[in-house]
């Protein structure tokens, strides 16, 4: 596992435990984006090619039902106060999770109830060590379901078809 971790290929925390020093994933590295940027590969060349789409998404927080948690406590109170919560555990660097987090997002919209208390959230797992190391997540994406703020099912993965039946079946 050490060469994953020193491939910035795992979470921070995991690489912290194992005592590895991460060479990839950090935000100067060739290979990671700046926030609201994606990488693409330049056709022409080998190079990597930066599209700034923060101008083309900037009202998607406000047409999506994600809610950001960015502490504990939030994410206490959040699974405390909803009746179903679906927790997508990411990180800035994962391109799986860049790659499917259109496709949560559309879901979180054809799902999300007020109403009926059913929410969908992001946990950077960076940011919040200790919530990914409570939830055990390794893999990323890895989603999971809460139920009156206790776990019931996960999914690790970035497989739309899988993501979909994932959430309904929590439902």
């Amino acid at each position: 596992m050490a060469p994953l971790a020193k491939a910035g290929l795992l979470p921070t925390f995991i690489s912290n435990r194992l005592g590895v020093k991460q060479n990839g994933g950090d935000k100067t590295e060739g290979n990671c984006c700046k926030p609201g940027a994606t990488c693409s590969d330049d056709t022409n060349s080998s190079n990597k090619t930066l599209k700034d789409d923060t101008a083309d998404n900037s009202n998607d927080a406000d047409k999506t039902k994600i809610t950001h948690i960015t502490t504990v406590e939030e994410y206490q109170t959040t699974l405390a106060s909803n009746k179903i919560v679906f927790v997508k555990f990411t990180a800035e660097w994962c391109k799986p999770c860049k790659n499917i987090h259109p496709f949560y997002s559309k879901i979180a919209t054809t799902y999300s109830s007020d109403k009926k208390k059913i929410k969908f959230v992001v946990v950077d797992v960076d940011d919040l060590e200790d919530v990914a190391e409570e939830c055990s997540i390794a893999i990323m994406p890895t989603f999971w379901a809460f139920q009156n703020g206790k776990p019931v099912t996960k999914y690790a993965g970035s497989n739309e078809e899988k993501l979909e039946a994932f959430v309904k079946g929590a439902l």
